[in-house]
């Protein structure tokens, strides 16, 4: 058994909350119009959830190769990034290996989905959203850490007993996930052009060949996957343009997890 894949508690909890959490940030941001979110309780909280099918395929695949990717510290971030269509170009972004949905038809980061917006939001002010971005939510996790600890707990070959990494979560870590979910319901609001849609992109850590090798699921979104493209460059804001703000943190050294949570507004 491998310390990551559908049998793993830890693999369970962070795949739901990484896909919750984008799902509260759209809810919050009020780019589709609530008619079509549907509330679901987990930990104890109420969450909605948007009941569109190409946008919850589109999230879900995105959130399944990233929780994968990140458990073997394959994976950096996490990025849901906001940007208006009618600028039709993104801000110079930094360098890297990054996974980002694809614009084709079925996308559901795509023009074709922003036209469910409930109603055109009012024209940003001049030089406000320059390039097109507007906003970013970043889920930033530490790949070394989580790497290091990955490779602690697979077991060694030929062994059938069980590893650590199959253990279930903290009471902690599920707190501390609760807790990030409870402060994104929060966030203050914003208003967005009618033009707006949104992309996930996952930034890959420093990753040798073996390593996508042995992680199927990011070797199969990076060569065969109708969702993902690779890119040289993602769309983040410019870092003199942008300001961040810290937005939660969610630690366990148990499961190696150490993730910051910020987002970054164009200014």
């Amino acid at each position: 058994m491998d310390a990551t894949g559908t049998g793993n508690p830890t693999f369970h909890l962070l795949s739901e909350s990484l896909e919750l959490c984008i799902h509260t940030v759209l809810y919050c941001r009020q780019l589709y119009p609530a008619s079509i979110f549907a509330p679901v309780t987990f930990l104890g909280l109420q969450i909605h959830v948007c009941r569109h099918d190409k946008i919850n395929k589109y999230i879900s695949d995105t959130v399944r190769v990233a929780s994968e990717g990140i458990l073997r510290g394959d994976i950096d971030s996490v990025v849901l990034t906001f940007f208006d269509e009618e600028a039709n170009r993104f801000a110079s972004l930094r360098e890297g290996r990054t996974l980002t949905g694809g614009s084709q038809t079925n996308s559901a980061g795509s023009a074709q989905l922003s036209q469910l917006t409930a109603s055109p939001a009012k024209s940003p002010r001049t030089g406000e959203f320059q390039n097109g971005i507007l906003e970013r939510f970043v889920f930033d996790f530490d790949s070394s850490l989580l790497k290091r600890h990955f490779q602690s707990t697979k077991p060694a070959a030929g062994s059938r007993g069980n590893d650590r990494g199959g253990q279930f979560p903290s009471k902690s870590l599920s707190n501390s996930f609760r807790n990030l979910l409870l402060r994104l319901t929060t966030t203050p609001p914003r208003t967005y052009p009618g033009s707006t849609s949104f992309r996930l992109g996952l930034q890959l850590a420093e990753v040798t060949k073996r390593d996508v090798e042995e992680n199927q699921v990011l070797c199969d979104a990076l060569t065969g996957s109708e969702w993902f493209e690779e890119e040289k460059r993602n769309i983040y804001v410019a870092r003199d343009r942008g300001v961040l703000k810290p937005i939660k943190s969610v630690v366990s050294s148990e499961q190696g997890i150490s993730l910051e949570v910020y987002v970054e507004k164009v200014v």
